[in-house]
């Protein structure tokens, strides 16, 4: 390992039902298997897998990464993140669906969770991101939005930990990637 290739953190597990779908993404970085809770998070994961079905995320990227040393907004209640999909402004395919704060759904920001990019609630869109960390200031009653609902978490990382490691590797001193680390294909079953 050298000296400027980040500190692997152990998964910290989340439990879940025994039968789950996985979100699997190819990346740039290797291969992210994601398992899909559809008990706890039935709208966002509905809402994601159909737009992975769609192909919605084939040839998009990861395109933010946002560490303590690169943080812009918010550094008051720092976060490690790596944002992909579509952006913000991309043609949306689906409508929003209703935000499924982690109070509700029992979730919680861990490392490996992935989670829906929002602004306010019921505005979701394409865009998701996975926590490298432990980070509960992104769960509901956290100080991380300013209406502290939290972001909708509504899976797990359960195969694929090298290669998160990997794509916090690509992270520079700015949160936006120039060019981003590509998502080749995503698919659920």
């Amino acid at each position: 390992m050298t000296a400027d290739a980040p500190t692997p953190i152990q998964p910290t597990p989340q439990p879940g039902p025994g039968d789950q779908r996985h979100l699997r993404l190819d990346t740039g970085v290797g291969r992210l298997v994601i398992a899909l809770d559809d008990a706890a998070a039935p709208l966002t994961c509905a809402y994601f897998a159909r737009l992975a079905a769609m192909g919605a995320f084939d040839g998009t990227g990861f395109y933010r990464i946002v560490t303590r040393a690169n943080a812009s907004h918010r550094p008051d209640h720092p976060i490690e993140v790596a944002q992909g999909g579509l952006w913000v402004d991309d043609p949306q395919p689906l409508p929003p669906v209703a935000h499924e704060p982690t109070d509700r759904t029992g979730l919680r920001h861990r490392r490996g969770t992935v989670s829906a990019a929002r602004f306010e609630p019921g505005r979701t869109y394409g865009g998701f991101f996975l926590c490298r960390a432990d980070t509960p200031s992104l769960d509901a009653g956290g100080a991380r939005h300013p209406d502290g609902q939290g972001f909708a978490a509504f899976g797990q990382l359960v195969e694929g930990f090298d290669s998160l490691d990997r794509l916090f590797g690509q992270a520079g001193a700015r949160e936006m990637l120039d060019p981003p680390v590509a998502i080749l294909r995503a698919e659920v079953g």
